[in-house]
């Protein structure tokens, strides 16, 4: 019989890949003798999963859009559970863990149908469909934010933060400056990206250095627009591959308010203007976002308010105020538990 095995589950962007490879990195820590396998879908996932020496496979599934998509969806997903209920038996899996995203839930339901204990990670304030369906069937749901409890079981939540790399922890108060970090999370973001753009000559004039991750889709454009306006392109980036390096150079942080993105801001102490996008599943980012507002740990602008004015105004005014700044990161850093994996492997070791 194959060594005793343990997946984890996800897929799509950063934010959910992020915190299930911390995960694996712990798991792989505390229990050397089992294998760990890494199912996904056709994201990023299995890019990540290489760089990090993780196994991985991939399920054909897709999300539910349009009518024809949900016809399609339905047998992908029928299908991609039959295949993973055989991986399942044939890697001798122990028990599965699910961080959300349409491409955990063929793993979870094929642990279901083979009685294998499955767990579940719920990053934001406001749980996905996915999770929610599957929450009644998991031995206990492993919260972010307190507020996702309402959503679910009560008995079976445990509040355990979100995992973050320890590279977030470790990284160090720094002497003021004007440094500016634009990170609209692993894919980008165009509406962040234009106003941004269009600020290169302020930024300039105020002596405010930019880091910009523009995403892979915009970036051509991107350096197109730096090069028009004689604005160096050397930290204007697709994508960046160490984001806690990024971090330490951020005085102030604009971002989306994805929950991994949330929680590296909290590790790292720094201050971050989030930018929640409009369009996520009930509106759950600004719910995020809002959970460090209202304790003084962050500021938002909504999109729909977001102005290059507006912008630059926000960003000098905190600037021009490094106490302000330390103060907010200071009060961020309450968000961010250092010990998430380990509370999360320690709950897993009980069905070991």
């Amino acid at each position: 019989m194959a060594n005793p095995c343990i997946v984890i589950t996800t897929g799509g962007t950063g934010g959910h890949i992020f915190p299930a490879l911390t995960i694996a990195k712990k798991i792989q820590e505390v229990f050397p003798q089992f294998e760990i396998l890494f199912i996904g879908g056709q994201g990023m996932e299995a890019t990540l999963c290489k760089k990090y020496a993780v196994p991985f496979t991939s399920l054909k599934v897709q999300g539910f859009i349009g009518k024809k998509g949900k016809v399609k969806s339905l047998f992908s997903f029928a299908k991609a559970a039959l295949v993973a209920r055989k991986i399942l038996k044939e890697k001798n899996v122990q028990l599965v863990i699910g961080f959300g995203g349409y491409a955990s839930v063929c793993p979870l339901i094929a642990a279901k149908l083979l009685r294998r204990p499955f767990y579940i990670h719920e990053q934001n304030s406001v749980p996905g469909a996915s999770n929610r369906l599957l929450a009644k069937f998991a031995q206990k749901i492993f919260l972010s934010f307190a507020e996702s409890e309402n959503y679910f079981p009560k008995k079976k939540c445990i509040l355990t933060g979100n995992p973050v790399r320890e590279a977030f922890f470790q990284i160090e108060a720094k002497e003021p400056a004007k440094n500016l970090l634009v990170v609209g999370g692993s894919l980008g973001a165009a509406a962040l990206n234009e106003v941004v753009i269009n600020l290169l000559p302020e930024f300039e004039k105020n002596n405010i250095s930019l880091w910009h991750q523009v995403g892979e889709k915009q970036y051509e454009w991107a350096k197109k627009e730096y090069e028009k306006k004689a604005y160096s392109t050397d930290l204007l980036m697709p994508f960046i591959d160490d984001m806690p390096k990024a971090f330490a150079f951020a005085d102030i942080i604009l971002c989306r308010a994805g929950a991994s993105t949330i929680f590296e801001v909290a590790a790292a102490k720094r201050c971050a203007i989030f930018v929640p996008f409009p369009h996520a599943s009930h509106n759950h980012q600004y719910h995020n976002a809002k959970a460090l507002v209202s304790e003084n740990a962050g500021f938002i602008i909504e999109q729909n308010k977001l102005t290059p004015k507006m912008l630059l105004d926000e960003l000098l005014r905190l600037f021009n105020n490094p106490e302000k700044l330390a103060e907010t990161g200071k009060n961020a850093r309450k968000f961010s538990n250092p010990n998430t994996a380990e509370l999360i492997v320690s709950e897993l070791k009980k069905n070991l």
